[in-house]
C-alpha cells in the first residue's frame, strides 16, 4: 500500500464521506428515538394505515415490537443501503477512472509505483471508509440505544447484522470498483456503477412488493440483508459474510488484473 495515495485519497473524498456519516447520523438517532415498547404496536398501526406495497418496498413490513427487531426492519431495509450506495457509486469512480479522466493518474505513475500498487492502495481505502461508515452508524445505535433503552438492545446481532451489511455493501462496492477500473472516463464508469446499484435496489423493492415477484431476489445481493434470517440464525449470517467477501476478493483482484493490462491515456 501506498501511504502517499491513500492520504490523497482521504482529501479527495472527506466531503462526501462527511456527508454520508452526517446523513446516517440523523437516521440513526431519530430512528432510536422513535422507537417506544408502549407505542410499538402504534407504529406498527400507522405502519398499516401507508400503501402496502410501499411498506413491503421499503422493508417497513417487519418492523416487530423489539428494539432490535425494529432498528433492524426500520434501518437496515432501506437507509443503511442506500446511503452508502450513494457514496460507493461516487468514490470507486473517484478512485481510479476519474484520476485517468483528469489526468492526475499520469503523475501517480510518474512515481516510483506499479499500477498493482494503486489499485490496491484504492481498494483497502474503498473498503475501509464503508467499514468506517457502517461501524459509525452501528456505534451511534448502540449508544443511543443504552442511553435510551438500557438492556433492550441485542448488541450481538446487531452487531453481526451490521457485519452482514457491511460485507454485501462491500459486494456491491467491488463491482463499481471493477467499472472504475475499465473506463477511462468518469461518465462512463459512474453511468455503469450507478445503472448497477440502482438495479440492484429496485430488484430488491420489487421482490418485496407481492410474493409473486420473490423470485427477484436471485438477482439482487441486496436480497442476502434477510435481517430475519440473520437475527435468528447464525450460520445463515456467517455463510453469507463469507460468501460476499470471497465474491469481493475477486472482484478486486479482477480490478488489478484489468487495470494492468488496459491502455491509459498518459
Amino acid at each position: 500500500m501506498n501511504i502517499t495515495l491513500f492520504k490523497s485519497n482521504i482529501k479527495s473524498n472527506w466531503i462526501i464521506f462527511l456527508f454520508i456519516a452526517f446523513m446516517l447520523t440523523i437516521y440513526t438517532t431519530v430512528s432510536v428515538g422513535m422507537f417506544n415498547p408502549e407505542n410499538a404496536e402504534l407504529m406498527e398501526s400507522l405502519m398499516s394505515m401507508l400503501p402496502e406495497a410501499m411498506v413491503k418496498a421499503f422493508g417497513f413490513n417487519n418492523l416487530g415490537t423489539e428494539l432490535t427487531t425494529y432498528l433492524a426492519g426500520y434501518l437496515f431495509g432501506f437507509i443503511l443501503v442506500i446511503f452508502p450506495i450513494i457514496y460507493i457509486v461516487f468514490t470507486a469512480n473517484s478512485l481510479l477512472a476519474s484520476k485517468v479522466d483528469k489526468g492526475t493518474m499520469a503523475y501517480v505513475l510518474s512515481n516510483p509505483i506499479k499500477r498493482e500498487k494503486v489499485v490496491i492502495t484504492q481498494a483497502i481505502y474503498f473498503v475501509t471508509t464503508i467499514t468506517l461508515l457502517i461501524a459509525y452508524a452501528a456505534l451511534v445505535v448502540i449508544l443511543m440505544s443504552v442511553i435510551m433503552w438500557p438492556g433492550m438492545l441485542d448488541i450481538g446481532k446487531y452487531v453481526l447484522l451490521n457485519l452482514v451489511t457491511i460485507a454485501l455493501l462491500v459486494s456491491i462496492g467491488s463491482i463499481c470498483f471493477v467499472a472504475s477500473s475499465y473506463f477511462n472516463s468518469s461518465m462512463y464508469s459512474v453511468g455503469a456503477s450507478s445503472a448497477i446499484a440502482t438495479l440492484f435496489v429496485m430488484i430488491n423493492m420489487l421482490k418485496g412488493v407481492s410474493e409473486d415477484l420473490d423470485f427477484l431476489k436471485y438477482f439482487t445481493p441486496i436480497s442476502l440483508l434477510d435481517t430475519t434470517k440473520i437475527l435468528t440464525d447464525t450460520g445463515y449470517a456467517w455463510a453469507v459474510i463469507i460468501g460476499l467477501s470471497a465474491f469481493s476478493i475477486m472482484m478486486f483482484v479482477a480490478s488489478i488484473i484489468i487495470f494492468k493490462k488496459k491502455d491509459l491515456p498518459i
